[in-house]
């Protein structure tokens, strides 16, 4: 989870999460920052190229979730807020519907909204068309 220093720079910092964490993709399947500096991409073309990533790694993620989950366990899938990921290509509809299908999945979606967009009618309506 990257935040910023109190000194303004922009460093990544450890965050505690209140929940243990099954799986990382960032750390055990795919880097957002190595693909970054690696291949020259900005922070979306990075996440279209990391989504792309896991769905064709598809089977080794599920192998990994499989492997670490637990019959009574509620799985949080925490996707980013890049639009272009769901407006531009299929990578995660068919990442979804696959864990679905091979972990016999019930779905249910949370889309959360940054608090400056629903502060205005336009950019609200705006941000629930595009969600």
């Amino acid at each position: 989870i990257s935040d910023a220093n109190d000194d303004g720079n922009d460093q990544e910092q450890e965050v505690a999460l209140p929940y243990d964490t099954l799986l990382d993709v960032c750390e055990e399947v795919v880097n957002l920052s190595s693909v970054m500096d690696e291949l020259g991409l900005g922070p979306n073309g990075g996440l279209m190229y990391c989504m792309e990533y896991i769905e064709h790694h598809l089977d080794h993620v599920v192998q990994l979730i499989k492997s670490r989950v637990q019959p009574t366990t509620y799985l949080l899938i925490d996707l980013p807020g890049q639009v272009e990921l769901y407006t531009h290509c299929t990578c995660v509809q068919n990442i979804l519907a696959r864990l679905t299908k091979d972990l016999d999945l019930r779905l249910c979606m949370v889309n959360l909204i940054d608090a400056h967009y629903c502060a205005d009618a336009s950019k609200f309506i705006s941000a629930a068309l595009l969600s």
